[in-house]
């Protein structure tokens, strides 16, 4: 008779290794790690996109920012011309009845800058030249010494210049006109107002002060005892200072804005400088014209 008795494994080590054979041949623990390794790249793919996702947005937020940039503050230049009737403003009224005087078309050209400050207000500066003058009726008469009365440098005192004239005052045998003008270029520094607008008009009042510079003029001043004219051109006043007012619609036709307006230009100081005892102010009534182009 034969007994069979199951053996004991006693050695602990030969038992792990059976386990661990075992373990390594279990279907579950493939699954596992197969999900594990996929999920894990899942993630991955997931994380770039977000971070791509981040970038795009970035970029597109930036590209904003700078378009509006380039639209906050933009300068535009304005090409005008001023048509006017030029006129003046003597300080002694009495004049007005002892000479003849008449207006003459005086005009103005030139470029302004305009920069944006605030919403509706804008600075505004430029280049402009301005002829302006008078005509004076008068006649031909003999060659004849004529006198005028001037200011001395010392307070309180005058002296007297006298040099040739053939021209008389008022009426004679041979009439003539004669013209006082005057060329300048100054800088216009101002500001300008937009009061209303739409999207094709738009009403604007603009003022500016102008630092003048004379460099070509004629005038003809009476004699003081108001019989002739005679020419001192040592009395000009070089440097003046013009101030500007002008009111105008603005529209848009096309690519370009255009202004129509009136304008109403005045010289501040006498055209003569202080040794002459009577003041003159020129002046003129014009109507601006000016174009600038839209900027898209």
């Amino acid at each position: 008779i034969a007994i069979h008795t199951p053996v004991k494994i006693e050695n602990t080590s030969t038992q792990n290794f059976i386990n661990k054979a075992t373990a390594t041949q279990s279907p579950d623990a493939d699954e596992t790690e197969i999900n594990a390794n996929t999920l894990s790249a899942v993630e991955k793919k997931e994380s770039v996109s977000a971070k791509e996702n981040s970038k795009i947005k970035k970029a597109n937020t930036s590209e904003v920012v700078k378009i509006k940039k380039v639209r906050i503050n933009p300068a535009i230049f304005t090409y005008y011309f001023t048509p006017s009737l030029s006129y003046r403003k003597f300080s002694d009224s009495k004049m007005n009845n002892s000479v003849t005087h008449r207006p003459v078309i005086g005009y103005e050209a030139g470029t302004f800058l305009n920069v944006n400050i605030a919403k509706q207000l804008q600075f505004t500066t430029g280049l402009q030249f301005n002829y302006s003058g008078y005509k004076i009726k008068a006649s031909h008469s003999h060659p004849i010494l004529a006198s005028l009365l001037l200011n001395s440098e010392m307070p309180g005192q005058t002296f007297s210049y006298t040099t040739m004239s053939q021209y008389g005052n008022g009426s004679g045998n041979e009439q003539t006109n004669l013209k006082n003008y005057s060329a300048q270029v100054s800088v216009p520094i101002g500001l300008k107002y937009t009061f209303g607008s739409n999207e094709n008009l738009e009403f604007n009042l603009e003022a500016t002060m102008q630092p003048t510079y004379m460099f070509k003029g004629r005038s003809y001043l009476l004699s003081t005892d108001s019989k002739n004219y005679l020419t001192d051109p040592n009395i000009f006043r070089r440097l003046n200072i013009n101030s500007s007012v002008a009111g105008y619609f603005s529209f848009q036709s096309n690519s370009f804005n255009w202004q129509v307006g009136p304008q109403v230009r005045y010289q501040m100081f006498s055209s003569y400088l202080k040794t002459y005892q009577l003041k003159e102010h020129l002046i003129n009534y014009g109507i601006r014209i000016g174009v600038s182009k839209i900027l898209q």
